[in-house]
């Protein structure tokens, strides 16, 4: 749903033509939409963000020098105001804090938890052998991992995505990944400078696929 959502707001951001007063409003409104929901974004959100913002500057680079200004300006202004006013024990204060306090080597919290699957993955697919290093575990695989707090036994997902594909296909997962990258990687390069409305959809939600 904030893939979809997101991803509308920025398709009709892009396609506005002339900075009527009416687009104005648009956009403003589209920029406060994604304000109010900041306090529940993750770090795929913000990456999304990000790209999403810099691929408009990009798209209208060479055109009017004031349109970039006011782009500027606005984006600007709105991540003031959403991260002042962002609660420190909301759920992006403390994925923001994570990242700050960010240590690789435990297996604690978001991060850790993750690193935590990946030495999992890694135990099981060594266990099987060559053949399972080669092709991986199958669609039907389970693990053990052990949380911060709890136990997650026969967990099936991952949120890594090459852990995921990993598991499931073995070292060539790394090969379906990796075209599967360059196909998103293709669709965004195709469709990024479109002024169609569902062309720029599809760069959008390819991007999200990216971060995913």
């Amino acid at each position: 749903a904030t893939a979809i959502s997101v991803s509308l707001i920025f398709t009709e951001i892009y396609v506005t033509r002339s900075l009527s007063g009416r687009s104005i409003l648009r956009g403003s409104l589209g920029l406060l939409l994604l304000a109010s929901t900041v306090q529940s974004w993750n770090r795929t959100t913000l990456v999304f963000v990000g790209a999403a913002v810099l691929i408009l500057f990009a798209r209208n680079v060479g055109r009017m020098p004031f349109r970039i200004a006011y782009l500027l300006m606005a984006s600007v202004m709105v991540a003031a105001v959403a991260l002042s006013a962002l609660p420190e024990d909301s759920a992006l204060s403390r994925r923001l804090s994570g990242l700050e306090d960010l240590d690789l080597s435990s297996r604690t919290g978001s991060i850790g938890e993750r690193e935590a699957e990946a030495d999992a993955v890694g135990e099981k697919i060594a266990a099987l052998g060559i053949a399972g290093k080669i092709f991986g575990a199958g669609h039907g695989a389970s693990y053990d991992v052990k949380y911060t707090w709890e136990w997650k036994l026969n967990y099936s997902n991952a949120h890594y995505g090459w852990v995921l594909f990993y598991m499931r296909y073995g070292a060539l997962g790394y090969l379906y990944l990796s075209l599967w990258i360059v196909t998103l990687l293709v669709s965004i390069l195709r469709t990024w400078r479109s002024s169609n409305p569902a062309s720029i959809f599809v760069c959008l939600l390819s991007i999200w696929n990216v971060g995913y």
